[in-house]
């Protein structure tokens, strides 16, 4: 649990959380629950204080809705995480691999417009998932803990909600000691509210500058690397049977160029230890259930 505090005319803010009515963080922005928590109701308490001012200001109080529950028993994902962490530990080479690898987790974390709960249509893409088990204020939080379980130096994902990016991903994240970057799918008029996100771990990397995170569009790459000129000069064959396939199929096409709102993101990355660079992309490619093969 994190939340995200902006004061005025006051040097800061002491944030205390209870489980029910027992004191169990003082002076953080985040709270991860335990199982003794399970069951009970989580508050948090903001006072805001001034260093030059006698006293506090006024508290204000949130509470949860629901308690805390306990985690789903999934132990084959717990048994493989388990020993894909154990597994860095044990790399050739002792602390310098160590040093030097990177670990980096990805996941296409579902969209809520792609999250079909359609309970009448037995055809529905996600028709094996009780409905309660897809809504995403379900289902986020339990993506957070896995993600962070695996303690990973970069963090690619799909499916990212806008929302879901800035009022939770963002900020706990960040918590935690990650930098994050979020590029949207589609026109900015566009009704797509969701793209991909990528976060990397301040411990290993640098913090980046705007200059070195960019966004490209699937048809702004396309028109770029089926021109003539790019085709004439590059040593790929598969821009050529690209472009042949595009002639072939004008409806393909139109829907590349003018319809196709896939993004790819990239971010230049520096490592600590030793100042080298590392560029990592992230995309979503198209799929639609009902789309020809």
């Amino acid at each position: 649990m994190v939340i995200t505090v902006k004061s005025i005319y006051s040097t800061g803010v002491q944030i205390t959380w209870f489980a029910n009515d027992t004191l169990v963080c003082n002076d953080s922005i985040c709270y991860t629950p335990t199982k003794e928590d399970v069951g009970k109701v989580i508050s948090v308490v903001i006072i805001p204080y001034r260093i030059d001012h006698d006293g506090k200001g006024y508290e204000e109080a949130y509470q949860f809705k629901r308690c805390v529950e306990v985690l789903p028993d999934m132990p084959i994902m717990t048994n493989l995480r388990q020993e894909f962490i154990s597994n860095k530990d044990r790399l050739p080479g002792g602390g310098e691999d160590r040093e030097t690898s990177i670990r980096i987790v990805t996941y296409n974390i579902l969209a809520d417009q792609n999250a079909s709960r359609d309970l009448d249509n037995e055809e529905r893409m996600y028709a094996h998932c009780k409905n309660d088990h897809i809504i995403k204020w379900r289902r986020h939080p339990l993506i957070v803990h896995e993600l962070l379980s695996y303690n990973p130096d970069v963090i690619s994902l799909q499916e990212v909600d806008t929302d879901v990016f800035n009022e939770l991903l963002k900020p706990v994240f960040e918590a935690f000691g990650y930098e994050g970057y979020y590029s949207q799918k589609g026109d900015e008029d566009s009704s797509i509210r969701e793209g991909c996100a990528i976060f990397w771990s301040l411990s290993k990397f640098e913090s980046v500058r705007p200059v070195d995170m960019k966004t490209h569009t699937f048809r702004e790459l396309i028109r770029q690397f089926s021109c003539d000129e790019r085709l004439h000069k590059s040593q790929w064959n598969s821009l050529n049977a690209m472009s042949d396939l595009l002639d072939k199929h004008e409806h393909l096409k139109h829907v590349l160029h003018e319809k196709l709102g896939h993004v790819i993101q990239t971010v230049v990355l520096t490592q600590r230890s030793n100042q080298e660079k590392v560029v990592i992309g992230n995309t979503h490619l198209f799929y639609h259930p009902e789309s020809p093969r």
